[in-house]
């Protein structure tokens, strides 16, 4: 038996080689595929609805902070694993292009969070009013701790949320 034209069976071959062999397809060999953003959010984005915040001392939110924003959620008729909630402080040095693309949202809410921070373009922040970008509804609130705390901030975004979710 010579060695020339000895072959390994694929399984073998990826057994022997799995810390080194790598199988491109057309789409992994592409650099730009191998740039693709990864972001850190919770939620399932079932329902393609982001939810934007900037929280310095948690991973996503806080526990007061998600409780209010299940009850909004839910009052909604929607659930954690509907939505995408992305803490823009977790996530730097990204785009507004790059999160649309990633999460193709239907519709954004932002808790107090300009999106002038990730865009060139010019978005107005103002509160409780329904803009849209590129198409998607833009719901601008302020952060939902105040909120919370607030009668007439949760009457306007009770308002808001009835008009974009048609409830």
């Amino acid at each position: 038996m010579s060695l020339d034209n000895f072959q390994l069976p694929p399984h073998l071959l990826s057994e022997l080689y799995k810390n080194s062999l790598v199988v491109l397809d057309e789409k992994q060999s592409n650099t730009d595929s191998l740039k693709e953003e990864n972001f850190n959010f919770l939620g399932d984005n079932l329902k393609n609805i982001l939810i934007l915040l900037k929280d310095s001392e948690s991973v996503h939110l806080n526990d007061p902070d998600l409780n209010f924003l299940s009850g909004i959620l839910s009052a909604c008729k929607l659930n954690i694993a509907d939505v995408a909630i992305l803490n823009m402080h977790r996530n730097t040095n990204t785009s507004l292009e790059k999160i649309l693309s990633y999460f193709n949202p239907k519709a954004i809410i932002s808790f107090d969070f300009n999106l002038a921070e990730i865009t060139e373009l010019k978005i107005n922040n103002t509160k409780y009013e329904i803009l849209k970008i590129n198409g998607t509804p833009l719901l601008n609130s302020a952060t939902l701790n105040y909120v919370s705390n607030n009668i007439d901030d949760k009457k306007k975004l009770w308002g808001c949320l009835k008009t974009m979710f048609s409830i």
